[in-house]
Formats: C-alpha cells, structure tokens, sequence
C-alpha cells in the first residue's frame, strides 16, 4: 500500500520490504528449532499435569469449572501455535510433522482432561444436589413441625397449608424432575396434608 503514495521513496520501500522478508524467515527457522527442542512444549505438559492433579482434588463444582476454563485456554494456545506452525517460513517437512506430533499429544491430553471435567462434574453435581435437597427437605420438615406447635383455628391451619405447599411447589420446582426425589416429594405432600 505503500508503493501507492506520491512521493514514496520506492527504493527505501523495496530494502525494507526485503529485510522484512529475511527476518520473518529467520525468526520463523529460530521458531521451528525450538518447537523441535523437548523444552518447548514443557509449559504445556507441566500445566496439564498440574490440571489433572487439581480436577482429581476438587470437591465442587465450582473448582472443576476453573480447571475447565484452563483447560479451554490451553486449547485456544494450541490454535494459535498450530496456526503459527503452519504459517512460518522455512523448515522441512520432517520438522514440521515432529512439531505437529508434539501438538497433537497435547491436544490428545488436554481433550481427555476435558472429559475427565466432565464427568468429575456430573459426579460432583448429583452430591451437590442431594445434599442441597436433603437440607431443603429437612428444613421444610422443621416447619411442619413448627405449623403444628402455632396454630390454633381452622383459619391459621389454612395459612400454614397454603405457606407450606407454597414451599413444597418450590421445591417440586427445582427437584422434582430427579427420580430419586420424586418419591419423597409425594411423600411429604401426603405428610402435609
């Protein structure tokens, strides 16, 4: 674009053009070495194992999606370095399959964390809520019970009634599409009635 303007020094334009041209390539071979040197894809190897040993110890869900997030970014790394690769002058055929080999293992190792998130987070979501539910049963437990002790008239009997399948409805709401719930929904339906 350069080349377009009146009063360019087209000479100057044309060296500067041709030393980009030598650096690029220069950097680009300087590049394609040390992908091919066992250091260069230590960072990754080393966080992944670090990713895996913190997916293995995490308790909630909330720690699995920060390994997850990790884990996504070191796939977006590997786009980028992948495109690099690709795009880098110089370098012969051999060289350039051994780098696209150390990023696949990569690639290979950070997609089967990916699943291991996955899974570990299912594990962790169904304790979750089956803890969540037993306390919000017990709780709603406790205040049949306390229903129970207040009211005296018929009148007050229908306010607890209504306060507490109110409650219960709340809860069918957010657990009742789990099987195992299910079954004690109903249950304390009956119990509140």
């Amino acid at each position: 674009g350069l080349r377009e303007q009146r009063y360019i020094d087209l000479a100057r334009i044309e060296a500067l053009d041709q030393q980009l041209g030598e650096e690029q390539k220069r950097v680009g071979e300087k590049t394609l070495v040390f992908l091919l040197t066992d250091k260069a894809f230590q960072p990754y190897q080393a966080a992944l194992a670090a990713c895996a040993t913190a997916i293995a110890a995490a308790a909630t869900t909330g720690r699995l999606d920060e390994q997850g997030k990790g884990l996504e970014q070191t796939a977006h790394a590997l786009d980028l370095l992948n495109d690099l690769v690709a795009n880098l002058p110089g370098g012969d055929a051999t060289s350039r399959t051994a780098i696209l080999e150390q990023i696949s293992a990569v690639y290979a190792e950070t997609n089967r964390l990916r699943a291991e998130v996955r899974n570990r987070r299912k594990q962790l979501a169904t304790t979750e809520l089956a803890s969540e539910f037993g306390a919000q049963f017990r709780l709603l437990g406790q205040s049949v019970e306390s229903a129970l002790e207040r009211v005296d008239t018929p009148e007050q009997c229908d306010d607890a009634l209504t306060r507490l399948l109110a409650q219960l409805e709340e809860l069918e709401g957010r657990f009742g599409e789990q099987e195992q719930f299910a079954a004690d929904l109903d249950e304390k339906r009956e119990s509140i009635y």
